[in-house]
């Protein structure tokens, strides 16, 4: 798996992910009526090993 997608229908969702390899990753935040990607960038074939979300 290399990620998943949420959607967010109130409130804030914030993710952060660890990648084999490259640790953890920046926080990103995402509003009422978006959605939060929680994983590896797609192009790059990155395992996915945690995704810590804040709501």
């Amino acid at each position: 798996m290399q990620g998943f997608t949420i959607g967010v229908l109130e409130g804030t969702v914030c993710r952060t992910t660890g990648v084999g390899g490259q640790g953890w990753g920046g926080r990103f935040c995402t509003g009422p009526a978006d959605r939060v990607y929680g994983g590896s960038d797609m192009k790059l074939k990155l395992q996915l090993e945690a995704v810590k979300f804040t709501v």
